[in-house]
């Protein structure tokens, strides 16, 4: 069982699981996808199959020859799509019934850092780190080589995508083969060279998946990285130095995205393919709680007496949900003229809807990259490409997660909705902007808030639509901000640091002090869900709005 693993998102994960499904079924090896992102399971969209039967039917009595999909196109490669929002499934027992035999298992694992993710990598018996050729990627993927380590799991290799070569960076930092590096495209599944890539990466995990000892020694690898075809112990990683450290010493590893794998004699090696520009860390992502991984020497030592696999993966999986820190630059937030660096928008009332007002030049997009750093987030863009979304997080001067991005082009409220309708519990949503949506039919876009609305408090979450203001105004835009419980305005000043107005805002009794506190991230626990009957509402029972509140 291997884990397709890489800690940030859209790194091509998905993509690389099914990917490598294809290869090892074209090779005439039976292989099973399973989606084990509970976050946002997406498996099944991917590879073009219905949502159901999920993972959790898997049980002793259920062959999962009975449940799995066969992925269209290919022969002897099948998918088993994750749970639904409405199910509950303990992934190790669901596992635990999968009588897998001759078959390759794939777990397709979530983004991030957090438990699942460990969950997931514990019960693979190797992870492949996707990732690509960021810093922010690169630095992702040391996270997850991390979490490998802590939980004694053996690192088979990296792919790379969105690239056409190595970065430099890159084999200066870790030791662990290349497996395939996969291009630019459109349709990465149909391209004759990702398939080229994918085929040569599932060629070197079969034969590691067949030979690999009960107990591998770590390998001594040239300064290039160890070999394509050499399971790498997770001490063996890196190359016996820190990684790089911020100036509290700790480290900033984080997941990468990764390609396909560089194997053959026909087929130039992989250090040859370096690219001698390859980006280094920044200083911003090196202080940027969000972005960096526990210190290198915390934690279990592969190899060392840290007790069972269980209690290992229960101690790194309670590291990984402690609460991030927080950013200290030496400013202190006032309690009013908050500009758009300093709102923190996960203040709001879980269960609300939020709208977020500005002109096109102006940081409104800032309030939604600082929304992503909290929780698991979906982001859903209506006019950029997911591409174009990651690089603007990369460039961002807030601290940012790793969402989920997906770019809607047709039927775009009925995509949304269904990708809203997926969300799990405790969750972030940005539609980024709503003018696409707005222009729908009146009935079916009151439907839609209202199902977004539902959702939100169904799920404890957080929805925030970007909306524009450009000289045509969409005709459902009143009915949006009608709809939302909170409304911010971006006004935008000569220095950059735009002002921010709230001229609607129901939870917290809609006092100043109340809106400073919630926008600046002061009162985020203990806090009833926004629409509750005691939250929000004056003495007639009406939701309060706070008029012109200037922050």
């Amino acid at each position: 069982m291997i884990a397709i693993a890489g800690a940030k998102g859209g790194s091509g994960k998905t993509t690389t699981t099914l990917g490598l499904a294809a290869a090892f079924a074209r090779s005439g090896i039976e292989t099973l996808a399973v989606d084990a992102d509970r976050q946002l399971p997406d498996l099944h969209v991917t590879a073009g199959v219905e949502r159901e039967p999920t993972v959790a039917a898997l049980d002793r009595e259920t062959s999962w020859h009975s449940l799995a999909q066969e992925f269209p196109g290919t022969s002897g490669a099948h998918v088993l799509p994750g749970q639904k929002p409405t199910e509950n499934v303990e992934l190790d027992a669901a596992l635990e019934w999968l009588n897998a035999g001759a078959t390759e298992v794939l777990l397709d694992c979530p983004s991030g850092a957090g438990p699942d993710v460990v969950e997931a990598i514990a019960l693979a018996d190797g992870v492949v780190v996707v990732t690509t050729d960021s810093d922010q990627s690169l630095d992702a993927a040391a996270t997850t080589i991390d979490i490998a380590r802590r939980l004694d799991v053996p690192v088979a290799g990296a792919v790379f995508t969105h690239c056409s070569a190595v970065p430099e960076a890159f084999h200066s930092r870790f030791e662990i083969p290349v497996l395939a590096v996969v291009p630019e495209s459109d349709s990465p599944l149909a391209s004759e060279e990702a398939r080229t890539e994918y085929d040569r990466a599932a060629e070197e995990l079969a034969s590691l998946t067949a030979t690999r000892p009960a107990d591998p020694e770590p390998v001594d690898s040239a300064a290039t990285g160890p070999e394509p075809g050499d399971w790498v112990t997770p001490d063996a990683a890196d190359d016996g130095q820190p990684a790089e450290a911020d100036h509290d010493g700790q480290d900033t590893g984080d997941p990468f995205d990764s390609t396909g794998a560089e194997t053959g004699t026909e087929h130039a090696d992989a250090a040859d393919r370096v690219d001698a520009g390859g980006p280094q860390s920044s200083a911003d992502d090196a202080q940027s709680p969000a972005r960096d991984a526990p210190p290198s020497g915390d934690g279990v030592q592969a190899g060392t007496d840290g007790g069972s696999p269980a209690q290992r993966r229960d101690e790194v999986a309670s590291e990984a949900t402690a609460p991030p820190d927080t950013v200290d630059d030496g400013r202190q937030a006032p309690a009013t003229g908050l500009n758009a660096f300093e709102v923190d928008l996960s203040g709001l009332p879980p269960g609300s809807v939020a709208v977020v007002e500005a002109p096109p030049a102006s940081q409104s997009e800032q309030l939604l990259y600082g929304l992503t750093a909290t929780r698991g987030t979906l982001y859903v863009s209506t006019e950029r490409t997911e591409r174009t979304i990651r690089v603007a997080l990369d460039a961002a001067p807030v601290t940012v997660g790793s969402p989920t991005v997906r770019y809607v082009t047709d039927e775009r409220l009925a995509e949304t909705e269904r990708l809203v309708g997926e969300v799990p519990d405790g969750s972030n949503v940005v539609v980024d902007t709503m003018a696409p949506l707005e222009r729908a039919d009146r009935d079916d876009y009151r439907e839609f808030l209202n199902a977004l609305k539902e959702q939100m408090l169904e799920t404890d979450s957080i929805a925030v639509l970007h909306c524009l203001s450009r000289p045509s105004v969409p005709e459902n835009r009143a009915t949006t901000e009608h709809v939302a419980d909170a409304v911010l305005t971006v006004e935008p000043t000569d220095d950059g640091a735009d002002r921010i107005a709230v001229p609607k805002f129901r939870a917290g009794g809609a006092t100043p002090e109340s809106v400073d506190s919630a926008l600046s991230g002061d009162e985020r626990a203990g806090r009833g869900r926004a629409g509750d009957s005691d939250h929000g509402r004056g003495d007639a029972g009406r939701p309060q709005e706070a008029p012109g509140n200037t922050r």
